[in-house]
């Protein structure tokens, strides 16, 4: 599994050239080898068929033949009496009744002579098999291949009255067809009913016994008994195909390296190339000096020049875009300029402020030291004038004596009262310009605050 994901990871980090020659060379193998075996496959089923019509014809000249001695003992053109006698002293001699004129004359048997000496000289195998021959060796062995198709062909013929079946036998690797042989009127005297057919023998009885000796197995016409066979190797048609490959592949080999060869220089000319270029003028965007001015090749009507216009397109924008980028940039470093001057005149003007409000703070200071002066002085003029009430109060004698006196004492109070009301109004316009002055140092420190924060 790990090896299987690093190759498939080697496979996907390949170029995009290399992975489309190679997924073209992949198709361009798979349609070959594609196109190769539908085409044999075909081509051998052809040669089957093929072989098949052949035996179809060959079978058909053994019942064609069949049916042809079969008119002719019809029709009274063989003398079966003399052929009897002849084949009668033949075996009363000790031979065998295959060997006289009257078996060879039977229809179906010279069908099968007909047929087995067309199939000879094609060097075809032919011959007759029955589920019920008089021959055992005519009858096929229970289940093989032949057995199992002449009872196929026995409930074909039963169900549908088709009389031919071909098949392929895959063990052997060999074609087998078949062609229902049935029976006919001439073929009663051998096979049909007794109580029809049947002759007197020599004692003028009736046996039950046709005219070779064998029981008759009362059969009706048209009974299918046996077929007529024709076996075919398919070896032959295999090392045809196999030749037909052989040949096929040599000339497909150079056609498939002459097609690869040029996917590759086409590839290398329309894709390849054209990348590279691409790729490097993108490096040199990248890694150079930054010219956005740079373009690729547009030109072509492909994919690739499509990329490229898109590309330009993109490049044009951010061009233009830190072209505006820039000029902004300077407007906003003139009027940072202009700020840092401004932020410079505001910081001359606070220390200004600042000089003036420590001023103010000095005098309001020495004004505060007045105003108590002057409430001492209020006090001390109290008690003085409660010392002299005491003392007008002890003396009166010094009252009258000091009357002119007081009122001169109170000409000078009066005129200190009003002095002292005249500072008292003082003091509240002091109080005012100190929340004045308090007001300002607020307004000035937070413009302080704002000009360090800018």
């Amino acid at each position: 599994m790990g090896n299987l994901t690093k190759k498939l990871e080697s496979v996907l980090g390949m170029g995009i050239a290399a992975k489309v020659i190679g997924a073209c060379v992949l198709v361009l193998i798979v349609v070959v080898a594609v196109n190769y075996v539908v085409f044999l496959k075909g081509y051998r089923k052809e040669a089957v068929n093929g072989m098949m019509h052949r035996a179809s014809a060959f079978t058909a000249v053994a019942d064609a033949s069949k049916n042809l001695a079969s008119e002719k003992f019809l029709k009274g053109e063989v003398n079966t009496e003399q052929m009897l006698k002849d084949a009668h002293a033949h075996i009363n001699k000790g031979g065998s009744y295959a060997d006289t004129r009257f078996f060879e004359s039977i229809p179906v048997i010279v069908g099968w002579q007909a047929g087995a000496e067309a199939a000879q000289k094609e060097h075809l195998d032919f011959s007759v098999v029955s589920l019920e021959a008089r021959n055992p060796d005519n009858e096929p062995k229970a289940g093989s291949f032949k057995r199992e198709m002449l009872e196929e062909l026995t409930a074909q013929y039963n169900s549908t009255g088709e009389t031919t079946l071909e098949r392929v036998n895959k063990e052997d690797n060999s074609m087998h067809f078949m062609r229902a042989i049935t029976l006919d009127e001439s073929c009663m005297m051998c096979h049909g009913d007794p109580a029809k057919y049947d002759t007197r023998d020599e004692n003028g009885e009736y046996d039950g016994l046709d005219a070779l000796g064998f029981r008759y197995e009362n059969w009706p016409v048209g009974y299918m008994h046996g077929a007529y066979e024709v076996t075919m190797p398919l070896d032959i048609v295999d090392a045809q195909v196999a030749g037909f490959f052989q040949k096929g592949i040599v000339f497909t080999i150079p056609l498939v390296i002459v097609a690869v060869g040029g996917i590759v220089f086409l590839m290398r000319r329309m894709v390849t190339n054209p990348l590279h270029n691409m790729i490097d003028r993108f490096r040199d965007i990248a890694e150079g000096e930054g010219d956005l001015t740079m373009r690729v090749d547009e030109d072509r009507a492909d994919e690739i020049g499509e990329l490229g216009k898109w590309f330009n397109m993109f490049i044009t924008r951010v061009h233009d875009l830190i072209a505006s980028f820039a000029g902004a940039a300077h407007e906003v470093a003139g009027a940072a300029t202009e700020i840092a001057a401004s932020s410079e005149q505001m910081s001359c003007g606070m220390r200004d402020q600042n000089e003036q409000i420590t001023q103010v703070s000095a005098a309001v200071e020495e004004m505060s030291a007045s105003i108590i002066g002057v409430a001492d002085n209020s006090a001390d003029a109290v008690k003085s004038s409660i010392e002299s009430g005491d003392l007008a109060g002890n003396g009166g004698k010094i009252v009258d004596e000091t009357i002119q006196r007081m009122r001169t004492i109170s000409d000078a109070v009066n005129s200190s009262s009003q002095s002292v009301t005249e500072l008292g109004k003082r003091g509240e316009q002091i109080g005012e310009i100190i929340e004045v002055i308090n007001d300002i140092a607020d307004q000035t420190n937070l413009l302080a605050l704002n000009a360090a924060i800018e």
